[in-house]
C-alpha cells in the first residue's frame, strides 16, 4: 500500500471516528431532550383513571347525613367527616387535575345537562 492510500485511509477513519462520536452526542441530546419533554407533559396530561374518589365520598357522606333520625347523632357525625374528608380529597385531586381530566369532567356534564332538559 503507498503512503498516499494509507493517509487517505487514515484521514477517512478520522472523520468518521468524528462524524460517530458527534452523532452520539446528538443522539444523547435528543434523547434527554425527550425525557425533558415528556416529564413536563405528563402532569398537563393528568391521570388515566377517574379521579372520582372524592364523589363517591361524598356520595357516601350524604347518605349518612340524610339517613333518618339516629338518636345518638352518630350517623350525622359520620356523614360530617366524611363529607369534610371528600371536600379535602377534591382538592387534592383539583390540583392533580389535567387536560384528560378536563375532557372527561366535560363530557359528563354534556350527559348530564342532555338528562336533565330532556325529562
Amino acid at each position: 500500500m503507498s503512503k498516499e492510500r494509507a493517509a487517505v485511509i487514515a484521514s477517512s477513519l478520522k472523520e468518521a471516528t468524528y462524524s460517530g462520536r458527534c452523532g452520539a452526542a446528538t443522539g444523547a441530546k435528543a434523547v434527554k431532550l425527550l425525557t425533558e419533554t415528556v416529564s413536563t407533559l405528563k402532569p398537563l396530561m393528568g391521570l388515566k383513571e377517574s379521579s372520582a374518589k372524592s364523589d363517591k365520598v361524598e356520595k357516601v357522606a350524604t347518605l349518612f347525613l340524610t339517613f333518618p333520625a339516629d338518636p345518638t347523632g352518630i350517623t350525622y357525625v359520620v356523614g360530617g367527616v366524611l363529607f369534610g374528608a371528600g371536600r379535602a380529597l377534591r382538592t387534592v385531586e383539583m390540583k392533580r387535575m389535567g387536560i384528560r381530566d378536563v375532557l372527561r369532567i366535560y363530557r359528563r356534564l354534556g350527559f348530564e345537562l342532555r338528562n336533565a332538559f330532556t325529562c
